[in-house]
């Protein structure tokens, strides 16, 4: 036999390419292109090694006729939550006695155990931990009890099922050497508890009274005798799987393998009516092949088939026959074997079935090699029959053995051409963790899909691989392979998605290299320029306006914003961004002096417009929706001059409908509605309105003594003096509420209070404020214009000490020196100093021509003629 069939002996685990939904940016999903999904299913191991973990336990009858029959029902229907509980309740009784407490601890670990094999990899080792701990637990508890030999026998049978299968998926492993270390130490543990185990059994055998049991609880001298030939079998077993894992030819692996032979040996010798004889018969014989010692392999299987063994296991045998004929060269007998019937009771055996794909393998290999076409497609064909019913009868963990073996044998030969073949191959190698070698095929699998004229088929294809790109997470290649199928055929129903999904892919990859993002804008236009009327167009407006609002580029982000379509899955983001654009646009405008009422009048008729919220009712907004009937309304009251009232109807009807709003959007509507009420005048009404905000959001509360505090800058000394009284209201809500706010906001806190002092008429109050706060933040910019502004409006003498501290703290040429500058002009103007007002105004004209814009500009130049 090939060295590649001998080393599919152990074989793989299988993982899941999930169809994933891209949280947050993406609500498509990747369909479903490779393969029938599989659950993250059992990685089980053969049906032999699974019956002896069970029949380890020296089980008395009685004892198993009710909870051990249970548990092994429970099991059989993969039910680990339910067995698993069943014991730890049983576990939990303090009457429980000896003999029972040390199976049911057995039973448990028995359950993690096989709930381990069947978890996906990133959930076992928590699993295997816990099958450990709980034998580990038992042992250090009840280091006494007379059935903690089984129990220490459990634990070494855990390490070996973990050793067994860490070992037969490094076979296919990209990280093989790390994967077989990690395997070699699990066995190793396993071999040395089963060795303790066996002596501690031979010990106990010694001790023993023949017949009889000193202790209900201790073992019999059959029960131990038992035990003792189990605990052979799985050291045997161990030192088996521990060879295989070495290299061949080398010490190690010889080593192994012949001790195991000569347990497999004794325990072949055994009467035919025992469990363990003739699985010991072919599993020696497995060993001599697996030396290279295949006459005396030869040997084992005549002397075994002589004694008419039962119909299970000349099936078995006949399956051993089959991989030895094979490892001589013998590929026309080993199919003689492998035509004969393979039912045993009506019901196929796997590893037969599975010598039987190796054998069909063989001879496919063999025509091919002769060039032999026909017969090459006619062994091709068998074996992807074979591969299929292996699927069909025996499940996952066979199907992926034999996608595996089937796998190589395709990758391996270049001439073959069947897509469906290829394909195949290509889904076993993903399966078997082989991620590259699967793209390989695929990409041999399209290539000939294409060269057939099987568009839709290449176009699933090329999917299915730019999908394992991107599990891996290979945003880039993912990206491009995405694309290359989308613009290959453009008129897949699918190819929109896939260009979209190539979008994403490289915007994630945009994140660890920026200059990506230039060719990431492009691909966005060309998907609109190819699929502009598809539903995947809104999604690639909503990114490219991303793009634009992060490069301020207002009115770009606000064209492709506008492009989507109301209605659209993408429609509540829109109208988000939308929103933020426009009140960005504007605070620039108002920045430079000029009109925002009429820009923030179009952008709340967009944001409505976009959102859905005029065509209906509050009672069927969504939370997107409410979101835009709180930025329509902040667009109203910050940037219009008469759109109060209109933000007071739309904020009255949004709250008294909201059904099911959020008490965080209640809060801060409400505090909105008491912004656009006062700002109309009618302070009475916002002070009955801000009376019930008392457990509203602080955030909220915040943002509406902003509001008030901009009101009353340019407010009526009368209506100012009641909105600052309003302000003041507010802000003693804040103060019972923040205990928690950071240094930053109590700050802001503070300096909100001492502004709507001095607005509310107590302006020495308010003054007094800002000197303490002055004081404990010397370098607070703000807070030392604050003092300065504030004495300049009281007519203090100390206005220009202070004006001339915020210009010393200030960068030169920055608007705070600036206007400290133009405030030192004019209070030596209002003094009656005009040579000292000029001369401050002209030294900003000689460093900064500009004079820091249209507005300043114009002020100083009209202190500079006033005072000339």
């Amino acid at each position: 036999m090939r060295s590649s069939v001998l080393k599919i002996s152990m074989q793989n685990r299988s993982r899941r390419l999930k169809a994933t939904e891209f949280s947050g940016d993406m609500r498509i999903y990747l369909s479903r292109q490779i393969a029938p999904c599989i659950r993250p299913a059992a990685l089980l191991l053969p049906w032999l090694a699974l019956c002896i973990v069970g029949s380890i336990v020296a089980w008395p009858v009685a004892a198993q006729s009710l909870d051990a029959r249970f548990l092994d029902g429970v099991r059989e229907r993969q039910l680990f939550s339910l067995a698993e509980k069943f014991c730890r309740d049983r576990l939990a009784r303090q009457d429980l006695p000896e003999e029972r407490r040390a199976e049911l601890s057995i039973e448990l670990s028995r359950c993690l155990t096989e709930e381990a094999l069947q978890s996906a990899p990133e959930k076992r080792d928590a699993i295997w931990q816990q099958a450990m701990k709980v034998v580990d637990q038992f042992a250090k508890q009840y280091p006494q009890n007379p059935r903690l030999v089984q129990v220490r026998v459990q634990r070494g049978l855990v390490q070996l099922t973990w050793g067994e299968l860490l070992a037969q998926e490094a076979e296919l492993a990209g990280d093989k050497p790390g994967r077989i270390a990690k395997a070699q130490d699990h066995l190793r543990e396993a071999i040395e508890e089963l060795r303790k185990a066996e002596t501690k059994t031979a010990e106990l055998l010694r001790r023993q009274q023949p017949g009889r049991k000193s202790d209900a609880a201790e073992l019999s001298s059959v029960e131990l005798r038992s035990l003792e030939k189990n605990i052979q079998y799985q050291l045997a077993r161990a030192l088996r799987s521990q060879g295989e894992s070495y290299p061949a030819d080398s010490a190690d692996r010889i080593n192994s393998l012949t001790q195991a032979v000569e347990l497999f040996r004794n325990l072949a010798q055994g009467d035919t009516a025992d469990p363990l004889t003739w699985p010991s018969r072919l599993d020696a014989a497995a060993c001599y092949r697996l030396l290279g010692h295949l006459e005396a392999a030869a040997r084992r299987l005549d002397l075994a088939e002589e004694d008419s063994p039962p119909a299970r296991y000349e099936m078995r045998a006949r399956a051993e026959r089959i991989r030895l004929e094979l490892a001589e060269d013998h590929l026309d007998q080993a199919l003689g074997l492998a035509e004969k019937n393979r039912m045993w009771n009506g019901q196929p055996l796997a590893d037969l079935d599975y010598a039987v794909l190796e054998a069909f393998l063989a001879a496919w290999r063999r025509a091919a090699d002769a060039n032999d076409a026909a017969s090459s497609a006619a062994w091709q064909a068998k074996a992807t029959a074979a591969v299929r019913d292996l699927d069909q009868r025996h499940g996952p963990y066979w199907r992926r053995r034999a996608e595996s073996l089937f796998a190589e044998q395709v990758a391996a030969n270049p001439a073959t051409t069947d897509v469906a073949v290829l394909t195949r191959a290509a889904e076993g190698f993903y399966r078997a963790g082989q991620p590259d070698d699967a793209l390989t095929a695929y990409d041999r699998a399209i290539k000939q899909a294409r060269g057939s004229s099987q568009e839709a088929k290449a176009f699933e294809l090329g999917y299915a691989a730019a999908a394992i790109e991107h599990q891996r997470q290979h945003y880039a290649a993912a990206a491009d392979r995405f694309r290359q199928v989308a613009l290959a055929t453009p008129a897949q129903p699918k190819a929109a998605e896939a260009h979209l999904l190539a979008i994403y892919d490289l915007g994630k990859e945009a994140r660890k290299t920026p200059s990506v993002i230039e060719r990431y804008v492009e691909m966005l236009a060309e998907h609109l320029a190819t699929w502009p009327k598809a539903t995947t167009a809104d999604r690639a407006h909503l990114w490219l306006a991303r793009v634009h609002e992060r490069d301020r580029a207002w009115q770009r982000a606000l064209d492709d914003y506008q492009a989507v379509r109301p209605g659209s899955e993408s429609a509540a983001e829109a109208a988000a961004g939308l929103a933020r654009s426009y009140q960005a646009l504007l605070a620039e405008q108002q920045s430079a002096g000029k009109s925002t009422s009429a820009t923030a009048l179009a952008a709340v008729a967009e944001v409505e417009a976009t959102s859905g919220i005029k065509k209906s009712a509050p009672p069927g907004w969504n939370a997107e929706q409410q979101q835009a009937v709180l930025a329509a309304a902040k667009i109203l009251l910050e940037y219009t001059d008469n759109g109060f009232a209109k933000a007071e109807q739309l904020l009255s009807l949004a709250i008294e409908q909201a059904g099911e709003a959020s008490d965080e959007w209640r809060a801060s509507a409400e505090a909105l509605l008491v912004f656009a009420i006062a700002a109309q005048g009618r302070t009475a009404d916002a002070q009955r309105h801000a009376a019930a905000l008392g457990h509203a959001d602080p955030g909220a509360l915040r943002s509406l003594v902003e509001g008030l505090g901009r009101l009353c800058e340019s407010a009526q000394p009368a209506l100012r003096t009641k909105l600052a009284t309003l302000e003041l209201q507010i802000l003693e809500m804040i103060g019972e509420q923040s205990a928690d706010a950071n240094d930053e906001d109590r700050r802001s806190l503070a300096l909100a209070h001492a502004h709507a002092l001095g607005a509310s008429g107590r302006k020495e109050e308010g003054i007094g404020e800002l000197k303490k706060l002055a004081e404990a933040n010397p370098r607070e910019g703000r807070i030392q214009e604050s003092l300065a502004l504030a004495l300049w409006d009281a007519g203090d003498p100390q206005a220009l000490a202070a004006w001339q501290n915020v210009e010393r703290k200030s960068r030169s040429g920055n608007e705070r020196w600036l206007r400290a500058k133009l405030y030192e002009a004019l209070i030596y103007e209002r003094t009656g100093d005009r040579q000292h007002a000029a001369q401050a105004v002209n030294v900003v004209k000689n460093l900064y021509p500009e004079m820091g814009g249209t507005v300043l500009k114009q002020q100083f130049l009209d202190v500079l003629k006033r005072c000339e």
